[in-house]
């Protein structure tokens, strides 16, 4: 693709349409041009996804975090959604994790 693509000049890249440049490119080959789609900005994250990680967690791990800071905050990296698990909550967490078969160790 590289090779290919070093064959284009710069105004080229910039000033052909998509198609020609792939028929420019790959004028051999059989290839087809799909619709353009909109790109989107979107996050999966919820509260659900991010209690299954505190349930996850060592129990100990969990309680010394609620101790220090009263809670356990888990911030998604993707979008910065924050969402908080009070002592009640992130207990719920780990019994699931656990029942779920998730917080056992592997060894």
């Amino acid at each position: 693709l590289t090779l290919l693509a070093d064959t284009l000049r710069r105004s080229e890249l910039l000033t052909l349409a998509p198609s020609v440049l792939l028929h420019r490119l790959y004028h051999e080959d059989r290839v087809r041009l799909h619709p353009a789609a909109p790109l989107a900005f979107g996050c999966s994250c919820t509260r659900e996804r991010s209690a299954n990680a505190v349930g996850m967690l060592n129990a100990e791990e969990v309680a010394d975090i609620i101790a220090a800071d009263g809670q356990v905050e888990v911030t998604c990296e993707f979008c910065g959604a924050l969402y908080t698990f009070d002592a009640v909550d992130a207990q719920l967490a780990l019994k699931r994790g656990t029942s779920d078969g998730h917080n056992s160790p592997i060894h």
